[in-house]
């Protein structure tokens, strides 16, 4: 009996900057960073589906090279990722996101937390939320 092979799609990724008007209603006046600290990095990922694709994270540019690394082991893991979309494309919405489960990251919003109100990791582009349907 034959089992198909699967034969490993090689880890990629790209950065770039981007601008305000891509970071829609994820960013505003007031943030900690501006569009130009921020970075889209498009990297391959494993789907539920068992195939590699490629999604897109917004993180600041003094944490690419960090998350690159992290995702690099992710896939090499083959650990899925359901989709990975900037969520922007959700207009800044956590909860549409979530419900979608899907991976982003920069969003500036306050943390959720009891006390004072303060800067989420997530604004300063420094957090990323993984499969959080």
């Amino acid at each position: 009996m034959q089992h198909a092979v699967s034969h490993a799609v090689a880890f990629r990724w790209s950065s770039r900057a981007v601008t305000a008007a891509e970071l829609g209603k994820s960013w505003h006046r007031g943030c900690p960073v501006g569009a130009a600290s921020l970075r889209a990095v498009t990297m391959s990922v494993w789907g539920f589906d068992r195939k590699a694709h490629t999604g897109t994270l917004i993180v600041n540019a003094r944490v690419v090279s960090a998350v690159v690394a992290a995702f690099r082991q992710i896939y090499a893991a083959r650990f899925p990722i359901r989709q990975m979309v900037p969520i922007a494309a959700y207009g800044g919405d956590d909860n549409k996101s979530m419900a979608a489960d899907n991976t982003s990251a920069f969003n500036c919003r306050a943390a959720v937390s009891n006390g004072p109100k303060t800067w989420s990791m997530h604004a300063f582009g420094e957090a990323i939320d993984i499969n959080t349907g």
